[in-house]
């Protein structure tokens, strides 16, 4: 069979082609670091690369969302710690005022510092976590305590807060409620302060050991309640971080197998196809030049 030079410059072109788009190829995986560049390189391993990618996002939108709620709660700790330190101080002041030795000036002067503790309690019961209001319930926009002054120099304070919860999700069917409903503890809070202050500005202590330090030590023991309540639903979350971290590092780990290069394979893949692309090249240049001397002859 005679082979023309033809068909052998065709054959020979063909080959070097082959060998070249193979020799770029290598070499863009190698540029990338990645096995899978178009859905031809492997399309049972994109379709899984793309499942993982989609798997991979929601574990760490699930660990986004346990920071914000952690933050969240840890403000929540705070205002409640704050709040629980003015109604402590409060009970001390009552013992003193209650002991029925001191004049109606030294309570007068107790009532004072009282208010000053109603001023603290409405700050701290306004405290925001991302500029939200953590103990207005649903309306966290809104601010729960309000202050209001006389001209006589009297405090009243007051809370309102919408029902309802504010509800973070850590993952496929897992919301997370990061508040809790304190209408209850704060009325208690402020309903002791408020009438505590209210008869020492009289000058009235009688009330005292019946009534205000009883309430006192309710509210104390509610301000107490949702400290716990916080701290409990912190270690929920920490839980839940320690179960999305591990399973996302996995993953992660898992995606890396399916998608990244192995360099070093590359790299000898890389040499073993420049060898071919260079002696491709060099029998095509012996092989056409008996048939250009003819030509010229």
């Amino acid at each position: 069979m005679r082979i023309t030079t033809e068909t052998l410059t065709t054959v020979l072109l063909r080959s070097i082609n082959d060998t070249s788009s193979r020799l770029a190829d290598v070499q863009s995986h190698i540029a990338t670091s990645k096995r899978i560049n178009d859905p031809s390189d492997d399309p049972a391993g994109l379709f899984q690369s793309l499942s993982m990618h989609s798997q991979v996002s929601e574990y760490k939108r699930g660990v986004d969302a346990i920071g914000y709620a952690r933050g969240w709660l840890e403000t929540t700790e705070q205002g409640l710690t704050q709040i629980q330190e003015q109604v402590l101080r409060a009970r001390t002041l009552a013992l003193n005022a209650g002991n029925g030795t001191l004049s109606e000036d030294e309570l007068h002067a107790i009532s004072s510092e009282m208010r000053q503790l109603l001023n603290a309690v409405a700050s701290a019961g306004n405290t925001q976590y991302q500029d939200q209001y953590v103990f207005s319930g649903y309306a966290t926009k809104d601010a729960p305590f309000t202050t209001t002054t006389t001209g006589a120099g009297a405090t009243t304070v007051a809370y309102a807060a919408q029902p309802g919860d504010i509800v973070v999700s850590l993952g496929r069917n897992s919301p997370f409620v990061v508040n809790s409903d304190l209408q209850s503890t704060f009325d208690l809070v402020i309903n002791a302060l408020q009438g505590l202050t209210d008869d020492l500005a009289a000058g009235d202590s009688s009330s005292i050991q019946s009534t205000w330090l009883g309430q006192l030590d309710q509210a104390i023991g509610a301000v107490g309640d949702a400290q716990a309540d916080a701290g409990g639903k912190i270690r929920n979350l920490d839980l839940a971080s320690d179960y999305l971290s591990a399973r996302l590092i996995q993953e992660q780990k898992v995606l890396s197998q399916t998608e990244d290069l192995d360099m070093a394979a590359a790299s000898l893949e890389v040499a073993k196809a420049q060898t071919t692309y260079q002696a491709v090249l060099t029998l095509t240049a012996k092989a056409l030049q008996p048939g250009l001397v003819a030509y010229l002859r």
